[in-house]
């Protein structure tokens, strides 16, 4: 559904996917919903699953999701969370 909202720019239904993702990321779904971000150039997304990450680091770093994720993701996300000065 997000790829086809986005590939015919239905606006409304991007943004309330892009918040329902939001609200809905957890230790469970964050791969996937981190791979939506970046696949779908989500920045507001993006900046949440930073977040996320920053917070959950020692959770998610070692996992077997994290070493199969894409390698420019990696390097992405670890790049947005240290940026974030809290």
């Amino acid at each position: 559904m997000l790829s086809f909202a986005k590939t015919y720019k239905i606006l409304p239904i991007v943004e309330a996917l892009e918040v329902s993702l939001q609200v809905e990321l957890s230790l469970d779904n964050f791969y996937p919903i981190v791979q939506h971000a970046w696949d779908f150039e989500m920045t507001e997304l993006k900046s949440k699953c930073a977040h996320f990450y920053k917070e959950n680091y020692n959770k998610r770093i070692f996992t077997e999701e994290f070493v199969n994720m894409n390698p420019k993701v990696q390097v992405d996300l670890n790049r947005e969370a240290a940026n974030i000065n809290e």
